[in-house]
């Protein structure tokens, strides 16, 4: 088998199977196994619950300085380059928390009784446990 013939089985190999290969716009390509990518969206879900922002999301590094395309082949296996969560309070309020690509956390709070509250309520209610969960 030659050199390259090894080298791409290597690279098969580290992956594990459902890894996802994103490429950067620099050229270079960073591998993830699956397990990697659960972790890294778990973990990005749980900072935006906690309100504060991680820096060893190595995933979302890489997803925001990828190339379009693997962008979009992320977000069609997995979700949003962007994560971002909705919390509902039994006193009518909704905030919706989102990871931005400069890692802050961007906050939209929206007043008991607005529009945009009874709407993130609705969706929850209709979404019930389908997506209510951190993944």
């Amino acid at each position: 088998m030659s050199l390259r013939g090894r080298l791409k089985r290597a690279e098969a190999d580290s992956l594990g199977t459902g890894g996802i290969k994103i490429r950067q716009r620099d050229g270079t390509v960073r591998a993830f196994s699956e397990p990697q990518v659960w972790r890294n969206r778990f973990l990005a879900r749980s900072s935006l619950l906690r309100g504060e922002p991680r820096s060893d999301l190595a995933l979302y590094s890489a997803l925001y300085g990828a190339t379009a395309s693997s962008r979009q082949e992320f977000e069609e296996r997995y979700d949003s380059v962007t994560p971002s969560i909705c919390i509902v309070s039994k006193n009518g309020w909704a905030e919706l928390r989102t990871l931005s690509e400069d890692n802050s956390i961007v906050k939209e709070r929206h007043e008991p009784g607005s529009a945009e509250a009874d709407a993130l309520r609705a969706q929850a209610v209709e979404q019930g446990g389908k997506g209510a969960s951190l993944l």
